[in-house]
């Protein structure tokens, strides 16, 4: 395999975890910031328009968010949000941040045109922030995965 398409190769894999990721979530409720360990907060009554119901979920202390995330929604592992920040933005902010609270990335941020990621760690912890811009919405999906806790 040459250089050329193990690029392309990396970069349709980057490309096809982050539409799963969003496929994924466009079924899922909408959220409110983390609080608590996943609890269903709200529930349709019958004759009423359902509402989503809102599930809140725990972030470990030592992983960062944009300051300006919204849209929360997550589980024990895994969390994802939207934020107004373009992804180079974001990706120094996280590399700001990830290192304040002790973590080393583990290569360098990877950015192919709207799309991005960028992998920490710390002791035995991963974390693996991967980035999507929407141009119609202008808006940046960022999509948290962790393990080691």
């Amino acid at each position: 395999m040459t250089h050329s398409q193990a690029k392309v190769i990396g970069r349709a894999t980057l490309t096809l975890s982050v539409l799963v990721v969003i496929l994924a979530a466009c079924g899922g409720p909408a959220t409110t910031a983390p609080t608590a360990p996943s609890v269903a907060t709200s529930s349709p009554s019958i004759g009423t328009t359902p509402s989503a119901t809102v599930f809140v979920f725990k972030l470990p202390d030592d992983i960062p968010i944009l300051p300006d995330a919204v849209e929360l929604r997550g589980t024990q592992s895994q969390g994802e949000y939207f934020s107004e920040m373009t992804i180079p933005d974001a990706v120094v902010y996280y590399q700001q941040e990830f290192v304040t609270q002790g973590w080393e990335a583990l290569g360098q941020a990877n950015i192919f045109g709207n799309v991005g990621g960028v992998t920490y760690g710390k002791d035995q912890k991963r974390a693996t922030v991967h980035f999507q811009f929407n141009e119609i919405s202008k808006r940046l999906l960022v999509s948290l995965n962790w393990s080691g806790y």
